[in-house]
């Protein structure tokens, strides 16, 4: 059955497309469609930037009139409106001084900010996706493997209940009840092979591939530098309660200064601070401009052209091009308890914002702490569960071995094999519930130790000496 086999065919389809989590991760900052969509956003963003500045430059207007009224209302206008007439207008505007406007380019700048440091929450949200869904399928390829060596496990017992009948230690019952086991093991194989199926698929999704396509992985060890756990210099940070408090602290600290999310709000705090100086200055400014318009007639004909006035000779004393020049200052009076209105939602909108940036912080450090704190369970999980592992295979052989002899009976070699698979499953859940807390972790910091240089770690490593010394010297 394919269930049983190891599939190796498969194997050698897929040894041309390993992929490691580096590689992964940086495919999806390349193809996933939730970041690109944000990328196209923040772009689109910058148009209003412009839009913003655009406002402030000369505005200048062009226009080409050709018209034509009934006879007589225009012999009726006295030479002011030809019966036929063709003109031209240019006109140019520029804005002197007007605080809405020039308020508008700097709210817009913050705005934009605001959108980058959105992508960049996006970005880590898909670094961290990304990350956790290869780690997902590492896990689900361990489950399968177990539950492989499983079934095998049972098809030896099998043959081994089948010698025991035939010698007549053992009855027949024992043959049907493993049977029954490997029956059973089928299904936790069939269920494994489609969780692992399963993981693959979420796994090309975050890449934008095709979700169907197959891949081969690399896996992870504890020195892995994308994780950067070898380092022996965090060791004395961790190794006791009291450095690992100081430590939260740190990371706490570097999480804080660094979240794309308090700079998201502070960006539209700042934003939100221009709309509500402007909104006072709405009481007492005014909008100043400067322009010219020039206007050209090029022709005219028929009744009521310039100087056509019934009873006297067709004479005009004016030229074919009127021009003006202004400076016009612009206030509004009243509208209606507009402005107050204004002032207020712009205030309250202020302190909406500053409350949500409290919140972020709280959030943020709360998501650090947690993550530190589940770290600091699962990593010394890995031991005790391996040991539970050895211990549980090192019973199963005993049991194994007695109940080849007689000894000991079916149900105890039952359980010895459920324990010992389940050990086995819990070793493999625990290392990877690590790196997955590991991932989490680096989430919750901002900064994930793929993008880290050497020079930076070092730099990292620096900063939180002193901030462990100057921690120790306030606690004396």
């Amino acid at each position: 059955m394919l269930t049983e086999a190891d599939l190796l065919n498969e194997e050698k389809e897929q040894a041309d497309n390993f992929i490691t989590l580096a590689e992964a991760v940086n495919e999806s900052l390349r193809n996933n469609l939730d970041l690109l969509a944000t990328e196209r956003s923040v772009s689109a963003g910058a148009a209003e930037v412009w839009r913003a500045i655009s406002v402030l430059l000369p505005q200048s207007n062009i226009a080409f009139i050709a018209s034509r009224i009934d006879e007589d209302r225009a012999r009726a206008s006295m030479g002011n409106q030809a019966e036929k007439r063709t003109t031209g207008s240019v006109d140019v505007n520029q804005i002197i001084f007007s605080e809405s406007a020039f308020s508008n380019v700097g709210i817009q700048r913050n705005l934009q900010k605001s959108r980058e440091y959105s992508r960049d929450e996006v970005r880590l949200d898909i670094i961290a996706a990304t990350s956790i869904a290869y780690l997902n399928v590492l896990r689900a390829k361990i489950f399968e493997k177990i539950r492989k060596s499983n079934l095998k496990l049972s098809k030896s017992n099998l043959e081994l209940a089948k010698i025991r009948r035939d010698i007549g230690v053992a009855n027949p019952s024992e043959v049907y009840r493993w049977e029954s086991e490997i029956a059973l093991d089928r299904i936790d194989l069939v269920d494994a092979q489609a969780e692992r199926k399963n993981a693959e698929v979420d796994f090309n999704r975050l890449l934008h591939r095709p979700l169907q396509q197959e891949f081969s992985t690399i896996d992870i060890s504890l020195e892995s530098p994308y994780f950067k756990v070898g380092d022996e210099r965090i060791t004395k940070y961790i190794d006791n309660p009291r450095s690992f408090e100081i430590f939260k602290d740190f990371m706490v600290s570097e999480g804080l200064s660094i979240s794309p999310a308090i700079r998201d709000l502070d960006s539209q705090i700042k934003a939100q601070n221009t709309v509500l100086r402007s909104s006072k200055s709405a009481f007492i400014l005014p909008d100043i401009s400067v322009g010219a318009e020039a206007n050209r007639l090029f022709s005219e004909g028929g009744a009521g052209q310039r100087g056509d006035i019934e009873g006297l000779p067709l004479v005009s004393s004016q030229d074919d091009t009127d021009w003006t020049i202004f400076v016009q200052a612009s206030f509004p009076l009243f509208r209606g308890g507009a402005k107050i209105a204004d002032y207020k939602q712009a205030r309250e909108q202020l302190f909406s914002l500053r409350l949500q940036r409290q919140s972020v912080i709280e959030r943020v450090e709360q998501d650090i702490r947690t993550a530190m704190n589940n770290t600091g369970a699962s990593f010394p999980s890995i031991k005790f569960s391996k040991n539970a592992a050895d211990a549980a295979h090192k019973n199963l052989e005993l049991v194994t071995d007695s109940y080849s002899r007689g000894v000991v009976s079916i149900l105890d070699l039952l359980d010895a094999q459920d324990a010992s698979i389940s050990a086995d499953l819990n070793s493999a859940t625990a290392v990877y519930d690590f790196f997955i807390d590991l991932v989490n972790l680096h989430r919750a910091i901002g900064k994930f130790g793929l993008y880290i240089s050497k020079e930076d770690n070092d730099k990292w490593f620096n900063r939180l000496e002193k901030f462990y010394n100057k921690s120790l010297e306030g606690q004396k």
